[in-house]
């Protein structure tokens, strides 16, 4: 499993669904001998994360459903920001293939992750601002407000590298560099 962890360093394809079957195994037998909640919301989490940077927004959706079974019983609050963060992002980008009815309820469940998101962050300053203005930056990018869009990219990037969210300020950029590269700026 080691080895496969150690693959994220490099380009790779070798994420797909049975390898990350073998790997759901490992991680179960090796994390979870009584089989709790808890673990098993931190095994889909980490399948939803992982899926998610590979692109397969299809299994990172399915993850998510799994994730959604044991968010209640999740301990953390840093743990369920985590899951609604990825999980927003990756409705984001099944929103882009999506319109009408379809499109309109997979923005409703990012603005209540949103909702979330925010009331959480007025508890714990600092962990999850950066990831609630990220996907309002994807929104306003969705919604064609280019330069809200452009301003929300820019302060999420800002307040990714002030808290010291060294794990997510990839994605803050990547995320950001797309959109210049669309708005060709």
């Amino acid at each position: 499993m080691m080895q496969k962890l150690r693959n994220l360093n490099q380009k790779s394809d070798w994420i797909n669904a049975s390898v990350w079957k073998d790997i759901e195994q490992e991680m179960l037998l090796l994390l979870n001998p009584v089989n709790s909640s808890s673990t098993l919301f931190d095994v889909h989490c980490f399948q939803l994360i992982l899926c998610y940077l590979f692109r397969d927004y299809e299994s990172a959706l399915q993850a998510a459903e799994l994730v959604g079974n044991y968010i209640d019983d999740s301990l953390s609050i840093f743990n369920r920001g985590e899951y609604l963060f990825y999980y927003s992002l990756t409705l984001v980008a099944k929103a882009e293939t999506l319109s009408g009815s379809k499109r309109d309820a997979i923005l409703e469940k990012i603005r209540t992750n949103q909702g979330l998101m925010s009331s959480w962050n007025h508890h714990i300053y600092g962990s999850f601002k950066h990831r609630y203005i990220l996907v309002e930056a994807e929104l306003e990018r969705l919604s064609n407000q280019i330069l809200s869009a452009l301003q929300k990219y820019e302060q999420a990037v800002s307040e990714v590298i002030t808290n010291g969210a060294i794990h997510e300020i990839a994605i803050a950029y990547e995320l950001a560099a797309e959109f210049y590269k669309q708005q060709n700026l």
